[in-house]
């Protein structure tokens, strides 16, 4: 039962692992805050490249974490590892949030674009017929 429990306490998270997530999170939250400014200065159509990077970098991202908390033991003894965890995720947190608000106005604004598009061509239309 000793060695048992011996081996519990020596097991630990695999380091390359663990930096190729944080690498990777940090990564997305560049993307992720690139796109932001972006959004911001109003320039949506510009983001696409940005866009696909983000999706690409998020799947790393997740399956880097979902290797990482494999050994929910190890994860659980590694209180460094946890806090930095807890301080990214929080970053991704912050950002992904303004992020989504970004992404809403950016997509109202084209809503509105589009609309007032359509608002003239039906006008347009609509003199034609009269004519």
């Amino acid at each position: 039962m000793d060695d048992m429990d011996d081996s519990h306490q020596n097991k630990s998270i695999d380091k390359t692992i663990s930096a190729a997530l944080f690498k990777a999170m940090e990564e997305l939250k560049a993307v992720i805050d690139g796109e932001n400014e972006i959004l911001a200065l109003g320039l949506p159509t510009t983001i696409l490249e940005l866009k696909a990077r983000k999706a690409a970098l998020q799947a790393q991202c997740t399956g880097l974490l979902l290797e990482v908390s494999e050994d929910v033991e190890a994860l659980a003894s590694d209180q460094s590892l946890l806090d930095q965890l807890a301080a990214v995720t929080e970053d991704m947190r912050r950002l992904t949030s303004e992020n989504a608000k970004l992404v809403g106005a950016a997509t109202q604004a084209t809503r509105r674009r589009v609309d007032a598009v359509m608002s003239a061509i039906m006008a347009a239309a609509s003199d034609e017929d009269l004519s």
